[in-house]
């Protein structure tokens, strides 16, 4: 039984495997990503290249991780399971390779106030997305920062320790959708100190920059 098959029987027990499939190893992706592509009759998933060293039982929780979004199902598994812990320890043996003075002044001082400095400090990179202006990918153990932020240490603080509350919580999963903002991390996160005053901030600078693109554009 190859490696979609046996995802899905454990899956989906009750039921055949109707669709044709294929597995596509690419290095079009970053580490460790993934995405499945679904029609009524095929299933097409796509890996980094990444995963293909790594143990079939937690490639077989991405599998199923897939499988549960495109069926809409919210089926557990330990493999889903083991695949989760796999991701959420990715930060561990990512090379930190990528870094920014400013992005790493903002970091250490965050660290020290708000996590008693027991975050390990990340690849850190600037980015220049519209509407995202901060982001924590795990498979690379990387803080993004958007550009727009450089002018601003209080916004780029603040946003800062939003990404940095995403690395140390990580995120639960049902089988079907991850949850990077639970109750812990909204708490944490109202708890910033004028954090509902940033927060108008920020919406300002997202209009700003989209007024900006529609005059460039």
């Amino acid at each position: 039984m190859d490696i979609i098959q046996e995802s899905f029987a454990q899956l989906y027990p009750e039921k055949a495997l109707q669709h044709q499939y294929l597995v596509k190893y690419s290095g079009r992706f970053k580490d460790f990503n993934a995405q499945v592509r679904y029609t009524p009759q095929r299933l097409e998933f796509r890996l980094s290249r990444k995963w293909r060293p790594i143990s079939k039982d937690i490639q077989i929780g991405l599998i199923q991780e897939l499988l549960n979004k495109v069926f809409r199902t919210n089926v557990r598994t330990t493999n889903i399971d083991v695949y989760n812990i796999f991701i959420k320890k990715l930060h561990l043996v990512a090379p930190k390779t990528k870094s920014d003075p400013l992005l790493s002044a903002s970091f250490r001082r965050l660290n020290g106030q708000f996590f008693a400095d027991l975050l390990e400090e990340p690849n850190m990179v600037w980015g220049n997305g519209i509407r995202k202006l901060g982001s924590y990918e795990y498979q690379t153990d990387t803080i993004t920062i958007a550009e727009s932020l450089r002018g601003s240490q209080e916004l780029l603080d603040y946003v800062m320790h939003h990404e940095m509350l995403h690395k140390q919580l990580k995120f639960s999963s049902n089988g079907r959708r991850a949850c990077h903002h639970n109750a812990e991390f909204k708490r944490r996160e109202r708890a910033y100190p004028h954090a509902q005053q940033l927060e108008r901030q920020l919406q300002s600078v997202v209009r700003r920059r989209r007024w900006m693109r529609m005059l460039v554009g």
